[in-house]
Parts: structure tokens; sequence; C-alpha cells
């Protein structure tokens, strides 16, 4: 009977540890050693900026990196790599696209039209269906 006690309060105690540390050591992150070099241009290629960003980076995070940088709203720009336009809704990172990335950002108007009526004049802003 003591021994079964004695199983059962060490078999306690190894939940207690796996619980505080993991199964696999302690629950920390494991620091981000991979990096993409990034280099942004105008489509006339002129050099707009020299970044290195972590491997995980995803294309949204780029996306406000380039507008803290270079003052390009997110929403105004078009990221172009290659021939593929990078979009929020891609499921890679940026290390999953290369080491060294050349891409080119295009800045890009808001789709709108004016009309005219017997009320004035009206400003539509056509991507986000507001009439």
């Amino acid at each position: 009977m003591a021994f079964l006690s004695g199983v059962k309060e060490l078999l306690g105690n190894c939940y207690k540890w796996l619980q505080v540390t993991g199964p696999l050591g302690p629950l920390e992150k494991e620091p981000e050693t991979r990096f993409v070099s990034v280099q942004l241009v105008t489509l006339g290629g002129l050099d707009l900026a020299d970044l290195t960003l972590p491997a995980s980076t995803q294309v949204a995070s780029l996306r406000h990196r380039v507008a803290h940088d270079l003052g390009i709203p997110p929403e105004n720009q078009r990221l172009i790599l290659g021939s593929t336009v990078l979009d929020d809704a891609l499921q890679m990172s940026l290390g999953d696209l290369g080491e060294s990335l050349l891409i080119t950002v295009l800045r890009r108007q808001r789709q709108q039209a004016l009309s005219a009526g017997s009320d004035g004049f009206k400003l539509w802003d056509l991507e986000r269906r507001e009439f």
C-alpha cells in the first residue's frame, strides 16, 4: 500500500513538472535565428529601403513596416515580388519566399467616383462600396 502511495506522489510531481516546463523542456520561445534581406524599390528601380527582417515575418507585418518607413498607408500599397502580388492572405512567411527579396512597391490610389445631381456633388468610395 505504501508503495502505491509513493508511486502516486511521484506521478503527481511529474505532472506538476510537466505543467511548468512542458514535455520538451522550459516553455520559452526560441529566438529567431533566420533573417531575410528585403530591398524595396520603385517600378523604375529607385532604391527606397533595405530591410533585414525575421524570416517568420508575414506580408501584413511587412505592409505596416513599409507604412512606417515610407509613409504609404497599407491599403494604398501594392507589393510585388517578381510577377507575384504579395497579398495579406498569403499563408507564407517572407523566409519561405527566399533569403534575399527584391520587392517593388507601388502606391495605389483608392478607386473613387464623383457624381453630380440636384443635391450637389458626391464622392463615392468604390472599394468600400460606400455610396
